[in-house]
């Protein structure tokens, strides 16, 4: 198994039990628009008070689309698209998800910290 596959399976692990299956009393909700954007619908609502899952549905469905097109990075590396388009279009990903994270939920930013490591050791190698 080559290197990014590896890593991008355990950063699908991750994500997927950090975002669906982690449960946790403690609720991080000082995001710059927290109250706002719960106010916006289900969608936006993330559980503040008691043990369970501090998520919303459209993190969820983030989490999702970050693990989808982690898994399509890997194809395309390995079928010969560019390094240079990859390195910068993942760039952009993470810099939108820590920024949507960092606005709309605490509890989601601090629990994708984490993979910036990996994401930064995926980067650099595909540099080269």
């Amino acid at each position: 198994m080559n290197t990014l596959l590896f890593f991008t399976v355990l950063e699908s692990i991750y994500l997927f039990y950090m975002y669906f299956l982690f449960q946790t009393k403690y609720s991080f909700s000082s995001a710059m628009f927290d109250a706002n954007v719960q106010s916006l619908g289900s969608m936006f609502v993330h559980n503040t008070g008691v043990t369970e899952n501090k998520v919303c549905m459209f993190g969820k469905i983030v989490a999702l689309l970050a693990i989808g097109l982690a898994f399509l990075r890997v194809y395309a590396l390995q079928n010969g698209y560019s390094k240079r388009s990859l390195l910068i279009g993942s760039l952009v990903f993470d810099i939108v998800c820590l920024v949507l994270a960092a606005l709309l939920n605490c509890n989601a930013f601090l629990y994708v910290l984490p993979l910036i490591f990996v994401e930064i050791y995926i980067l650099g190698t595909l540099k080269n």
